[in-house]
């Protein structure tokens, strides 16, 4: 005879097999197969990096570099919002995953050159401890300027799999060494995907 779960008395309900060696965070997943597996139970997780005020850059070389405080002259001040699950620093300009996984990364500045024809490429770059890596072969966004005082807007979004405790960045560099641009707006923000 069938018993339906609802009738069962409290005292009479288990947990599912297994429960003893599921980590925190996990959820039993059922295969209707009578088994399953523990899975880690995924928490919406994102981080936003903005910049709160303009600030000039200094020395913007041929070479990638992270746009942070000290690329910015310490001019331009950086605030946070909407972070769970990640660590960061406003003023080494980055945000640290906790987990690994694959996560949206989406950046979007708005600028002044400080000279007509400037040409400033954009990336992001990993630190996963042996120093900033910029991944330039995921994602570049390329701005021609033709004016130094129009307002050019760069983005970027990309979809990478880092490993837990990385160190996201922004970068940007300039084909030729010394041109500078002045930021008026920029958002750094990552998302976790899975």
């Amino acid at each position: 005879m069938a018993v339906q779960h609802s009738a069962i008395p409290d005292a009479q309900l288990h947990e599912p097999k297994g429960v003893v060696s599921a980590s925190t965070g996990q959820a039993y997943i059922a295969d209707g197969l009578g088994s399953g597996d523990w899975v880690k139970v995924q928490k919406a997780q994102g981080a936003c990096l903005k910049a709160s005020s303009t600030g000039a850059t200094t020395g913007i070389t041929t070479a990638y570099q992270a746009i942070n405080n000290a690329t910015l002259g310490g001019t331009i001040a950086w605030a946070t919002n909407n972070n769970e699950g990640f660590t960061i620093n406003t003023t080494s300009g980055y945000i640290q995953v906790a987990e690994a996984g694959m996560y949206n990364v989406t950046y979007t500045a708005s600028f002044i050159p400080a000279t007509n024809g400037s040409s400033f490429q954009f990336t992001f770059g990993i630190d996963s401890g042996g120093g900033i890596v910029s991944k330039e072969t995921y994602v570049a966004c390329r701005i021609d300027t033709s004016g130094s005082t129009d307002s050019v807007i760069a983005t970027f979004s990309c979809l990478p799999t880092v490993a837990a405790n990385d160190k996201l960045y922004v970068m940007v560099k300039e084909t030729t060494a010394g041109e500078e641009l002045t930021l008026l707006y920029s958002n750094f923000v990552v998302v976790r995907v899975s």
